[in-house]
């Protein structure tokens, strides 16, 4: 099931995640407003971001209430 080691990777890579979608929804006004296209599709993959970092995030937290998972989560170390 779940362990330490892929929680933390599950953790950084939907920080990372959220990051970049943060970063991109910031940096779409800032591309060249003749070229709307860019903007749109700059805005659209940092929401799609935010979003895969918020479904990681629930999908953890289903897999980290199972039974199994929650066994092999309380030997780890915080």
């Amino acid at each position: 099931m779940l362990s330490c080691s892929a929680l933390k990777n599950i953790v950084f890579i939907s920080s990372f995640f959220l990051t970049l979608g943060g970063g991109l929804i910031f940096l779409a006004p800032i591309t060249d407003p003749s070229r709307g296209e860019i903007t749109l599709i700059v805005n659209a993959v940092g929401i799609g971001s935010i979003l895969i970092a918020a479904a990681l995030l629930v999908g953890t937290t289903v897999l980290a209430l199972l039974p199994a998972s929650r066994r092999n989560l309380e030997a780890c170390n915080h």
